[in-house]
C-alpha cells in the first residue's frame, strides 16, 4: 500500500507525460474535424517538414543532453541520463516520427499517412517538456548532490569558507526542491550529506557556512513534516543532525561559533514541537534529548585525565574567557607526579590548580592573588571540570561571553519544558521519556534552575492551548 507521500511523488514524476497528451489530443481533434489537405504536392511538403523538423529537434536535444552528460565529469552520467527508460522512449518516438512521414511518402498512404504523421510529430515535441525536466531532475539529484558535497567538503578542508557557503547554498535549494516533490530517498540523503558538513565547517570554526547549514537543515526537517515525508529516515535524521552541529559548536563556541548554538536550539524546538504536534514520537524524544547533549557540552570545560593532552586548547581557552588569564596562551603545562595539580608558567607569569580533598572542586590560584573555585564531577571514570555559570567574571567582553552561555542554556532548558508540554499534550505515554532527560539535566545546573524561571509563561505565550499540558506536566515532574 503506498503511503500518501510515495502517490504525491508519482502524481508529480508523471505529471507532465500526462499534461502533454491533452495538446496531442487537441491536435487529434482539429484534424478529425478539419481533414487535411490531401493534394500530393501539400501532402510532400508537409511530410518532408515534419520528417526534417523532427530530425533537427532530435539531433540539438541530444547533443544538448551529451554535452551535459559530460560536463558533470561523472563516468556513470551516460548511464543516469542518455540511457535511462525516457531517454530510450523519446528517441524511438523521435525515430518513429521522422521515418513514418518518408514511408508515407514513398507508398503515398495521403488519407492516413498525413494526420498520422502530424499527430506523431505533435506527440514528439510536446513531450520535450517531461523529459527536460527528467533530464534536469537527474542532474539535480543523482550528480548535482553528490559532486556539490565532495566540493564543499574540500572548500571546508582548504579553510575556504565563501566556495564552502556557495556550495551549502545550492544543496539547501536542491534540498528544498526534494521535499516539495516528495522524493524522500534525495531529502535523506542531502540531510545526511548536510549534517556531515555541519560538523565539519564548525570544527573548522566557520561561522556562516554552520549557520547555512543549521538553516537548511532545519527547512527540510519542518517541510518533510508538513509534507508527511517519512519520520526515522528523514526527520529524526534532520533532528540528529542539528543536534551533532549544535554540540560540536557549543564545543568550539569561544571561537565565533556562540551564535550558531542558539540557532541549533531554537531549531531542535521548532521542529520537535512541530513533530510532536504530528505525534512523530522519535524525531520529539531525539530533539529532546539533543536539547539536553547541548546543555550536557556547554557544561563541560575539560577533562583532567586529558590534560596534557588531548584537552589542552580547551583548557587554555577556559583560562583564557572565563578567568581572564591572556598570558595564558603562550604558557607552558605541566602536571604533578601525584596527579593532583597542574601547573601553568610561563617567564613572568603562572598558576595552578588543585583538585580539594572532597574530589568536588578544582582551585584556581593565579600569581596575581586572584583565586576560582571550579565544579568537578566524576563522569565515565574521569575528572571532567565544569562551566559553574556567571559567577566567573573577567574583562567585560569575557563575562559577555559567560552570560551567553548561561542564555544558551536557558534557552535549551526552556526548550525541553516546551516539548514536555507538547509529549503530555499529544503524546501523553512519552511524558516520562521527557522528565528523564529533565532529570539529567537537573543533575547539570540543578533543580532550582529547572523551577525558577517562567518557563510555562515563555511556552504558553507562543502556544496559549498549551497551558493545561504544562502544569500537568510540571506537577509530574514535580512529583505531584
Amino acid at each position: 500500500m503506498w503511503k500518501k507521500s510515495e502517490i504525491k511523488y508519482k502524481w508529480i514524476y508523471y505529471k507532465y507525460w500526462i499534461y502533454y497528451l491533452i495538446p496531442t489530443l487537441v491536435v487529434v481533434s482539429i484534424l478529425y474535424c478539419i481533414h487535411p489537405n490531401e493534394c500530393p504536392d501539400n501532402a510532400r511538403y508537409i511530410l518532408s517538414a515534419i520528417s526534417q523538423g523532427l530530425a533537427a529537434i532530435l539531433a540539438l536535444v541530444f547533443t544538448i543532453t551529451l554535452v551535459v552528460a559530460q560536463m558533470t565529469r561523472r563516468y556513470t552520467a551516460m548511464d543516469k541520463i542518455i540511457f535511462r527508460s525516457e531517454t530510450k522512449f523519446l528517441m524511438i518516438l523521435f525515430g518513429i516520427g521522422i521515418i513514418a512521414p518518408l514511408l508515407v511518402l514513398e507508398f503515398g498512404f495521403w488519407k492516413w499517412g498525413v494526420p498520422l504523421s502530424i499527430v506523431t510529430a505533435s506527440f514528439c515535441v510536446f513531450s520535450l517538456l517531461p523529459f527536460l525536466i527528467g533530464v534536469n531532475s537527474v542532474l539535480k539529484y543523482d550528480i548535482a548532490v553528490e559532486i556539490l558535497d565532495e566540493e564543499t567538503m574540500e572548500a571546508i578542508e582548504l579553510g575556504y569558507e565563501p566556495r564552502a557557503i556557495n556550495k551549502i547554498r545550492e544543496l539547501n535549494e536542491i534540498g528544498e526542491s526534494a521535499v516539495r516533490e516528495f522524493r524522500e530517498d534525495d531529502v535523506m540523503e542531502i540531510v545526511g550529506r548536510l549534517s556531515i558538513i555541519g560538523e565539519e565547517s564548525a570544527k573548522k570554526r566557520f561561522k556562516h557556512a554552520t549557520l547555512l547549514v543549521a538553516d537548511g537543515i532545519i527547512g527540510m526537517g519542518i517541510g518533510s513534516i508538513e509534507n508527511e515525508l517519512d519520520d526515522i529516515r528523514i526527520v529524526k535524521n534532520a533532528v540528529i543532525g542539528l543536534k551533532n552541529i549544535g554540540v560540536e559548536a557549543a564545543k568550539n563556541r569561544l571561537e565565533g561559533l556562540s551564535e550558531v548554538v542558539p540557532k541549533a536550539i531554537n531549531g531542535l524546538t521548532k521542529v520537535g514541537t512541530k513533530a510532536a504536534e504530528k505525534k512523530l514520537v522519535g524525531t520529539t524524544i531525539s530533539a529532546v534529548s539533543g536539547l539536553k547533549d547541548i546543555i550536557v557540552e556547554y557544561r563541560y570545560l575539560f577533562s583532567w585525565d586529558n590534560i596534557p593532552g588531548t584537552d589542552n586548547e580547551r583548557f587554555l581557552k577556559c583560562l583564557i574567557t572565563y578567568h581572564d588569564i591572556n598570558w595564558a596562551k603562550s604558557a607552558k603545562i605541566r602536571k604533578s607526579d601525584d596527579d593532583k595539580t597542574i601547573y601553568l608558567f610561563t617567564d613572568e607569569n603562572s598558576a595552578e590548580i588543585t583538585i580539594d580533598e572532597t574530589g568536588e572542586t578544582a582551585i584556581l590560584k593565579i600569581n596575581d592573588g586572584r583565586i576560582h573555585d571550579i565544579e568537578v564531577k566524576k563522569e565515565n571514570h574521569k575528572l571532567n571540570l565544569r562551566n559553574g555559570g556567571t559567577e566567573l567574571k573577567g574583562e567585560r567582553d569575557k563575562y559577555i561571553e559567560v552570560l551567553k552561555d548561561t542564555k544558551n542554556i536557558l534557552t535549551a532548558v526552556k526548550g525541553v519544558w516546551c516539548l514536555g508540554a507538547f509529549v503530555t499534550k499529544y503524546m501523553p505515554k512519552q511524558a516520562d521519556t521527557v522528565i528523564q532527560s529533565l532529570k539529567e539535566i537537573e543533575k547539570e545546573i540543578g533543580k532550582d534552575s529547572l523551577m525558577k524561571w517562567e518557563w510555562e509563561k515563555n511556552c504558553t505565550n507562543k502556544h496559549p492551548h498549551l497551558k493545561s499540558s504544562f502544569e500537568k506536566f510540571k506537577r509530574r515532574y514535580d512529583g505531584r
